[in-house]
């Protein structure tokens, strides 16, 4: 009678250890999923405001070359993660180019600029279309009006305006 309990309590401690085991091992493989799935995430947000950078830079530039009277209208989506967004000045600015600089922050890492050059000078300040600068800012869809007019420095200057709904 002695030797059968104390194979059924050896059984039971295996089966214990066995069980503790295997969920040290699913809690592990959760966690590394986990992790992983996060960093996937921040990568996502990075490469959807990377298209909207490019999309911006890229409609500026065809109008810049079209040249006036051209006109064109996207739509965006906003990722979150923007925290502001500067039309830069050309030349004279300390960047020394034309462009769009998004400055973000994805999951409380530090704010990075993601800069997308334009071979033409950007500005907001038609007075006719709304603050780009700070309507970028807000995640959601947006749309941007770009419009080639002469310039006598330059020439071409588009003015980037956004919708009054966006």
């Amino acid at each position: 009678m002695k030797r059968l309990i104390k194979k059924k309590g050896q059984i039971s401690v295996e089966f214990a250890l066995l069980i503790g085991f295997i969920t040290f091992l699913l809690l592990a493989t959760i966690g590394i999923a986990y992790y992983y799935s996060g960093s996937a995430k921040n990568q996502i947000k990075v490469n959807s405001i990377d298209k909207v950078g490019k999309k911006i830079a890229d409609t500026a530039d065809s109008i810049c070359f079209l040249g006036p009277p051209s006109k064109a209208t996207i739509r965006i989506s906003i990722p979150e993660g923007v925290q502001e967004a500067i039309l830069l000045e050309g030349p004279e600015s300390e960047d020394g180019m034309w462009g769009i600089n998004l400055k973000t922050v994805i999951k409380g890492e530090a704010v990075s600029d993601m800069i997308y050059e334009t071979q033409c000078e950007l500005t907001d300040n038609n007075p006719s279309g709304g603050d780009v600068t700070t309507s970028l800012e807000k995640q959601g869809i947006k749309s941007i009006s770009f419009t080639a007019e002469r310039n006598t420095e330059y020439s071409s200057i588009i003015y980037v305006e956004m919708d009054k709904s966006s």
